[in-house]
């Protein structure tokens, strides 16, 4: 996919597809958990591409008069065709936290509210114009099992973001915290299954304890911080060796 983005590469992509009568526009859904890294992929992307991002929130499009927030998101995918016509190196759409917008289309059957036909529209607004999209759209979402197949089909590239295995795990905790030892690295990424966004809360907090109360490092610590992060997942308790 970054291959075909590069500004060299591009131009002849879309020329080539428009000659075999097929849609021009690459787009792709990052889908994972939270703290898996979609939102920087997205933007190492763009800079190893030479791109601008044109960053979306459709969550903050949600528009308390009827009608108001479909001509928003349709507002969008206008004003991006006007950049994407007068920009030489084409900009990337970026559509992040897309959760409810893509999740199922409900069945409009009998009574249904204002709210529920006013989301259908807004999703079948996005759906055509996914169709007819030209350019390029990343789309982040934390869903995995409720996403609406119609989107599925709509993105050329689905990539799935998991969390990091424990060799990634420690090295992002090396990153971190240096002062970390090879042994303490090894229980920390072995034992607590936690996400790069998560590690480095860890390290934010750590961090506001050794500046602030001027603490010094304290592997206990680290493991109540590790736990905090999970709340609602039962982690294994674990004790350090030196």
């Amino acid at each position: 996919m970054t291959s075909v983005m590069m500004k060299k590469n591009f131009g002849e992509f879309q020329t080539r597809l428009q000659e075999i009568s097929l849609p021009k526009g690459i787009t792709a859904i990052f889908y994972g958990e939270s703290g898996t890294g979609k939102i920087e992929t997205a933007y190492q992307i763009a800079k190893k591409t030479g791109r601008d991002i044109l960053m979306i929130e459709l969550s903050q499009l949600k528009s308390k008069w009827f009608g108001e927030s479909e001509k928003q998101v349709k507002g969008i995918f206008d004003a991006y065709r006007r950049i994407f016509d007068n920009y030489k190196v084409k900009p990337i759409l970026f559509i992040n936290e897309a959760d409810g917008m893509f999740s199922k289309r409900m069945e409009i059957t009998g009574r249904k509210s204002s709210t529920d036909q006013t989301m259908n529209t807004i999703q079948n607004i996005i759906l055509q114009e996914l169709e007819n999209f030209e350019g390029i759209l990343f789309a982040t979402t934390n869903l995995t099992e409720n996403l609406d197949s119609a989107f599925e089909r709509g993105f050329l590239f689905k990539v799935e973001f998991k969390n990091p295995v424990p060799e990634v795990r420690g090295k992002i905790w090396k990153s971190k915290l240096p002062e970390l030892t090879p042994t303490h690295l090894k229980n920390l990424s072995s034992k607590y299954q936690l996400s790069g966004g998560e590690i480095e809360n860890v390290a934010r907090k750590y961090m506001i304890e050794k500046v602030i109360e001027r603490k010094k490092l304290s592997l206990a610590r680290l493991m109540e911080f590790c736990e905090l992060e999970k709340p609602f997942q039962k982690q294994n308790r674990i004790g350090f060796h030196n």
